[in-house]
């Protein structure tokens, strides 16, 4: 019956008066195969602005596998290198995915503040790019028996897979909340100590609304109270992980 009916309006056509000939529509050009990615030379070097312009006009395309190790190499490095290296894997395929994933999965340290810059890139990135498997190993990093030891990078991995759909982190960011408040005596905290929480908090916090469907309200610098409150009020929005 379809290929009848398929037919149907060639039949009505041969049977139409004669008419010119017209030339059949061009076949659309075939789609161009995807292109690898090609370091620069100065990819580490150039001016920030110079980077920022190239970065702009990335497509979403696969590294070589020389420059793949090239930028993955130099994530271990956890200085302003390591963060162009995590933004420019952050623009490849499936390859440059997993590799973002296995450096969170070495569960590394730095010795700075800043030295957790590159790979809370990653962990974002990992949002974005997606992945079957992606979010159940940031859930692993964020609240899984061995979670990432840098607290920031563990809040981004526990966040972006709540955004996902994991609940696994709703606990763990719970009592990023209530940290440093008197709550931390009835939802203690697993991780070394901070003295520098606002971000964490501020990400938790925004996470957590997300998925309980609510504004965010919560304030860092808010007191004590407003804190403990704040974060009781979503605990009895979400589920329990």
């Amino acid at each position: 019956m379809r290929r009848a009916a398929l037919s149907l309006p060639l039949v009505l056509a041969a049977c139409a008066a004669p008419r010119a000939v017209e030339p059949a529509p061009s076949a659309p050009p075939p789609a161009p195969a995807p292109q690898r990615h090609a370091l620069d030379a100065d990819w580490d070097t150039s001016g920030a602005w110079t980077f920022e312009r190239r970065v702009a006009a990335l497509e979403r395309a696969e590294w070589s596998a020389p420059d793949r190790a090239t930028l993955v190499a130099a994530l271990a490095a956890q200085d302003l290198r390591s963060v162009r290296a995590a933004v420019l894997l952050a623009h490849g395929g499936d390859a440059s995915r997993e590799q973002l994933l296995q450096r969170l999965e070495a569960r590394v340290r730095g010795p700075l503040r800043e030295s957790d810059a590159a790979d809370m890139i990653a962990a974002t990135a990992l949002g974005v790019m997606g992945g079957a498997d992606t979010a159940a190993r940031l859930a692993a990093l964020g609240a899984g028996p061995a979670p990432h030891p840098d607290l920031e990078v563990r809040v981004e991995c526990a966040a972006v897979a709540l955004d996902a759909g994991r609940d696994d982190g709703i606990d763990f960011l719970l009592r990023v909340l209530t940290a440093d408040t008197p709550a931390e005596r009835e939802h203690p905290i697993d991780w070394v100590p901070e003295d520098r929480l606002a971000w964490a908090k501020y990400r938790a916090a925004g996470a957590l609304a997300r998925r309980a469907g609510v504004p965010d309200t919560f304030r860092p610098d808010g007191s004590f109270e407003h804190q403990v409150r704040t974060a009781e009020a979503l605990r009895a929005l979400l589920p329990a992980d």
